[in-house]
């Protein structure tokens, strides 16, 4: 149900790193890394995620940068009400719908954020891929626990009952679950001990995380249930943009011809598109639902 998924270093396509650090400078005038010279692990971080870009960026691309990975929240924010006042009753019916809807589109979120690049070319946003990321495993985990201790009435018998005593439970938690080394190793140091594996260990974990959420929702609700062809219209895009022909093409046409490359835009319109009419019944879904948790009035499907 949750899913995280997290991360990217330099050139990857996943995403982690910090928003602010410091980026010293040689006599040159050019970054320290650039330059061949030593570097502090900060230093080192900047480099993987590109936060002198987003340090460059004008301030309504700042902005942009803030206020949309401040939506990652929402999730928690919603069932936040419940929580404090203890509400175990409403919670066993809204986590799923609130935290297990609001974790998947944070996971798109990251995962779209790598496609965006190679559509346009700009980098100001890529330190979202790290935050998505990680606000992926803290949800996905939030909605694992609670789940585990709220959902007696809906799933009969101890804490393995709940968590996978059904195969979409089993799928679900899996997903959840492989985010947690997904997390713990999205740092620097991370980074440096894995060395070369390090980049191949993220992707096919990311991947892995993908598939098991599709199939989670396909067993949920059926191939042709709402929320599992949402999914699957929300991933074509984001698949299709990581096949490195496609990707290699896209950036060669980009250099070339800029924004007149007018196939450029047909195609990355359709994409988007079709990613925009996946995710918009899982927004609708999420605000509604969410919208009641907060306000202590759940709804019930």
């Amino acid at each position: 149900m949750s899913i995280v998924g997290t991360k990217a270093a330099r050139h990857s396509n996943l995403g982690c790193v910090p928003l602010v650090a410091i980026q010293k400078e040689n006599r040159s005038g050019r970054p320290a890394y650039a330059a061949g010279q030593g570097t502090s692990n900060s230093e080192a971080v900047i480099v993987a995620q590109d936060v002198p870009a987003f340090r460059r960026a004008r301030g309504w691309q700042q902005c942009v940068v803030f206020a949309w990975g401040a939506l990652a929240f929402l999730p928690v924010t919603f069932l936040a009400p419940q929580v404090i006042t203890g509400a175990f009753a409403d919670l066993n019916g809204d986590v799923a719908d609130v935290l297990g809807t609001g974790a998947i589109l944070v996971f798109f979120q990251m995962l779209a954020i790598t496609p965006l690049i190679t559509i346009g070319g700009p980098r100001w946003f890529v330190p979202l891929r790290w935050w998505f990321g990680e606000m992926f495993f803290f949800t996905a985990i939030t909605d694992l626990i609670i789940a585990a201790i709220t959902t007696g009435a809906t799933f009969h018998g101890g804490f393995l009952a709940r968590t996978t005593g059904h195969t979409f439970l089993l799928l679900g938690t899996s997903a959840a679950l492989l985010s947690v080394p997904l997390a713990l190793t999205s740092s620097h140091h991370a980074q440096r001990a894995l060395g070369r594996n390090w980049k191949p260990f993220h992707r096919v974990m990311t991947y892995l995380i993908w598939a098991l959420i599709l199939l989670h929702l396909l067993l949920l609700f059926g191939y042709n249930g709402q929320r599992f062809l949402q999914a699957v219209a929300g991933s074509i895009p984001l698949a299709f943009l990581r096949l490195p022909v496609v990707r290699r093409w896209w950036v060669d046409q980009r250099k070339r011809h800029g924004w007149q490359a007018w196939w450029l835009w047909l195609a990355g319109i359709a994409l988007a598109a079709l990613f925009c009419a996946g995710m918009a019944g899982l927004v609708r879904e999420e605000v509604f639902k969410g919208v009641n948790a907060f306000m202590m009035h759940p709804v019930s499907d």
